[in-house]
């Protein structure tokens, strides 16, 4: 009589702890309907909540160098604070629009998803402040004609401009990453209101606490008298680039 052996039963690893970081990038899709399923802890929150400050700080670090180190230190303490406190401003009229539209959650699941989407946003931007930096050193150092003429302050302003104007446009693609991943949790009207607030705030924010972005006429300025709009200056280094 033989005995047939039996296959020994297949071992069950335990889940990997996977970090915060790497599900947001590798599975947004399931940490997006964690949030709605239930409300979010604490640790999620305060998770996404560094998230998004320290990836806020390497691109306030990146786009401040060309005012020195002083001032690449101050943005990387400045730009946190403009994105965290534009998305507290803005944070109401999500939850309102989005309660109208028949969405029923909670303000802690809309702060997580607000959250998410920032911390997507600025991760991205992370990922591309070298090119903001590569950006600086390119026109630094392949632009001399200025000095060559002795014009070296118009030239300078002409770096700041367009480097002003770069870190706007990788502000610009994070931001669409963000608010991509936001609407696949919002109605696209709450989404839309939410977008406008929190452009709007963040801009003005900025130029409230500016310099975030080196300038030539100063060397680590912590603030600068209120004067205009962040709207204006938006537009004036638009026009002075075109």
């Amino acid at each position: 009589m033989s005995v047939t052996a039996l296959a020994p039963e297949p071992v069950l690893l335990p889940p990997a702890d996977d970090g915060l970081m790497t599900r947001l990038l590798r599975d947004p899709a399931g940490l997006r309907r964690e949030i709605t399923s239930a409300a979010p802890s604490h640790e999620l929150i305060s998770g996404l909540l560094r998230l998004v400050a320290a990836s806020a700080a390497i691109y306030g670090l990146a786009i401040g160098l060309q005012g020195g180190l002083l001032q690449a230190l101050s943005s990387a303490v400045k730009l946190p604070i403009v994105v965290i406190a534009a998305a507290g401003f803005a944070l109401p009229l999500l939850y309102l629009t989005s309660r109208l539209s028949g969405l029923r959650l909670s303000m802690s699941q809309i702060s997580a998803l607000v959250l998410h989407a920032l911390a997507s946003a600025t991760i991205t931007m992370a990922c591309l402040a070298p090119l903001v930096a590569i950006c600086w050193l390119t026109l630094m150092t392949t632009h001399t004609h200025a000095h060559a003429s002795g014009d070296v302050c118009d030239y300078l302003w002409w770096v700041y401009r367009r480097v002003t104007l770069a870190g706007v446009g990788v502000a610009a693609i994070g931001g669409v990453l963000g608010a991509a991943r936001l609407l696949r949790a919002v109605p696209l009207s709450a989404g839309l209101v939410w977008g406008g607030g929190f452009a709007l705030a963040a801009l003005q924010l900025s130029w409230l606490l500016r310099p975030i972005v080196g300038t030539p006429i100063t060397d680590g300025a912590l603030l600068r008298p209120i004067e205009g709009s962040g709207i204006d200056a938006l537009l004036l280094a638009l026009h002075a680039v075109l």
